[in-house]
């Protein structure tokens, strides 16, 4: 089984205006993004923020609207839009998250027939980070920077994790 506390996941409760203000004015939407890579016996899953062009089909899943991107071998990227879950499976949900934390049900997990293996691999990415304190940010990184908010040149995985105390909010780019 792939338990759920061997995903990563960072929300958005940290998420100010000024994030907002700097996403919208340059050319960004933030989406929650849920996302797998899969190398073989070892599978990446995460869940993040993330920043997507304002011009990009992503952007425009909306309210209740999803997107799925699958990157096939064959065809290559693949996209589903539709609805999610809507307002009623969402309370749902809501609901049974409440009754297991009261109940103190630690059990989400998920099939895991094929044995893999969940690691994070050190990918190269740009991100968006919000820094505690401007002191902090190393110049070597920042490819677009407003006072404490910058936008980071392609960092590793590795890099990205050693900031994040220094960190009030990031999002992929």
């Amino acid at each position: 089984e792939i338990n759920l506390e061997n995903i990563y996941h960072y929300g958005i409760s940290t998420l100010q205006k000024e994030d907002i203000d700097f996403i919208k004015e340059n050319g960004y939407v933030l989406k929650l993004i849920a996302s797998s890579i899969d190398n073989g016996n070892i599978i990446d899953i995460r869940i993040e923020p993330s920043l997507v062009s304002d011009s990009s089909v992503f952007s425009k899943a909306n309210n209740e609207f999803n997107i799925v991107a699958v990157d096939c071998n064959i065809n290559g990227e693949l996209m589903f839009y539709g609805k999610g879950a809507g307002r009623y499976p969402t309370a749902n949900a809501i609901v049974n998250d409440i009754i297991m934390y009261k109940e103190n049900d630690n059990s989400y997990s998920f099939k895991n027939e094929n044995k893999l293996e969940v690691k994070e691999n050190n990918e190269l990415s740009k991100y968006y980070l919000r820094y505690n304190n401007e002191a902090d940010i190393n110049s070597e990184i920042v490819e677009f920077k407003n006072s404490n908010k910058v936008i980071t040149k392609e960092i590793s995985r590795n890099e990205f994790k050693e900031l994040l105390s220094k960190l009030s909010f990031y999002a992929k780019c």
